[in-house]
């Protein structure tokens, strides 16, 4: 029971992400933010990441609560399982340059 509720959300997860999840860009009125160092950054790249990165957040969550995310008996795969925070900023960094790269191809 667990395996079906954890493949239902999954596919609610993948199917709905356009029209919930993602953060609507065609009505902001800026195309653009400026970040601190004066470089143009478009804001679908900003939604794309806060979109892929929930996902990510969201497939971990269900499965560390089906059981399939279990730790190894090798050292780096303890620590991650007990403090999970430290993959946090190589995920953002991996969805955030995948993002990049598919919003600058969407409109090159």
């Amino acid at each position: 029971m667990k395996y079906l509720a954890a493949l239902i959300l999954i596919i609610l997860l993948f199917t709905f992400q356009n029209k919930y999840l993602a953060i609507d860009t065609k009505n902001m009125k800026r195309k653009w933010r400026i970040d601190e160092r004066g470089r143009k950054i478009r804001l679908e790249t900003l939604a794309y990441t806060l979109n892929y990165s929930f996902r990510a957040i969201a497939l971990w969550l269900i499965f560390k609560w089906i059981g399939l995310y279990q730790p190894d008996k090798h050292v780096v795969a303890q620590t991650v399982y007990y403090n999970p925070e430290i993959l946090y900023i190589p995920i953002f960094i991996i969805i955030y340059v995948l993002s990049y790269i598919k919003v600058n191809r969407k409109y090159s």
